[in-house]
């Protein structure tokens, strides 16, 4: 078995045609790979599947088509300076269906030793979207290894090595959300980042549902998190939140808010006026969480200012080390 290297990768598209949205991307990958200290494995999935493929190439061409995949690889990476580079990785999937390429991705990084996967979303919606479908979605919302997004939206401003960066980890204070607490404050002392802890609240006078959850603003949130914006409960366990932070050396805050609007909005906005370099969310799953509150996920990934971080508590557990 090879040994399992600690890098970042990239989920690279060789044939994107947007150039300011590959600049973007681009910026970014080179700012973490710097202050992460992390070369980069630019992975391209090569789905057999694909009609247009399947005219060109027969299967039993593999070894041809993998040449070329590489080449178109090389090509995209070739102008990026700043950056150390491992050598490109086709992963070869025959089902074209968004599960099982984000399965094959996911579980190649996993064992690869990834530390995380950079990733770009056009955030299309509507018709597009439904034509074209969302890879990053999925990937986001299932993946084994926390995913770092990058919208079209994204701004990032030329060599930041000496800003000082801010993270926007919107949490709603549950047992997942505190699992991965720890990995946020540990992906701020490598980044040397202050944090936001930013908790929203909702009104009481929201509808309940038989479900045993609440609606605001096209996002659910749990019942025990209804509650008043000044309940002491709450900001005494941001406090503690903030403390264990500070304990480790970092300068960290809390942000409390509750106000009758759309949350995904909300995180935006603060975001904006944090200034933040990144935020920090946590995936969720299963039947209606993942349609719910990954909802929440999906429009903050499509209109983020800046890069987003997805995490899950379970794709965290090979990073302990």
């Amino acid at each position: 078995m090879a040994a399992l290297q600690r890098k970042l990768i990239w989920a690279i598209d060789p044939f994107e045609e947007d150039v300011m949205f590959r600049v973007q991307l681009t910026q970014t990958l080179k700012s973490l790979s710097q202050r992460l200290s992390l070369p980069v494995e630019p992975t391209y999935i090569l789905n057999l599947a694909k009609e247009h493929e399947l005219e060109s190439v027969h299967l039993a061409h593999n070894k041809q088509y993998h040449q070329a995949a590489v080449k178109a690889v090389k090509k995209n990476i070739e102008p990026i300076h700043g950056v150390k580079f491992l050598p490109p990785k086709v992963l070869f999937q025959a089902d074209s269906s968004f599960s099982m390429l984000v399965r094959r991705l996911s579980e190649y990084a996993k064992h690869s030793g990834a530390d995380a996967m950079i990733v770009g979303t056009h955030a299309r919606t509507g018709i597009p979207r439904l034509l074209l479908g969302s890879f990053t979605e999925t990937l986001l919302l299932h993946s084994e290894i926390p995913v770092i997004s990058v919208g079209p939206k994204c701004v990032v401003h030329g060599d930041e090595s000496k800003k000082k960066q801010k993270i926007l980890f919107s949490s709603d204070l549950t047992q997942d959300s505190e699992k991965i607490y720890p990995g946020v404050l540990d992906f701020a002392k490598k980044l040397q980042a202050q944090v936001t802890v930013y908790h929203i609240t909702p009104h009481r006078v929201e509808p309940v549902l038989q479900s045993g959850t609440y609606l605001l603003g096209g996002g659910w949130v749990g019942a025990p998190q209804m509650i008043s914006q000044e309940d002491p409960a709450t900001v005494e366990l941001l406090t503690q939140w903030v403390n264990r932070g500070i304990e480790q050396g970092l300068k960290v805050d809390y942000a409390l808010e509750a106000k009758q609007a759309n949350m995904a909005e909300l995180i935006l906005q603060q975001a904006a006026a944090v200034e933040a370099d990144f935020i920090a969310m946590a995936a969720e799953s299963g039947p209606v969480r993942a349609w719910a509150i990954g909802s929440i996920t999906r429009q903050v990934v499509r209109n983020a200012p800046c890069p987003v971080w997805i995490l899950r508590p379970a794709a965290l557990s090979h990073l302990s080390s």
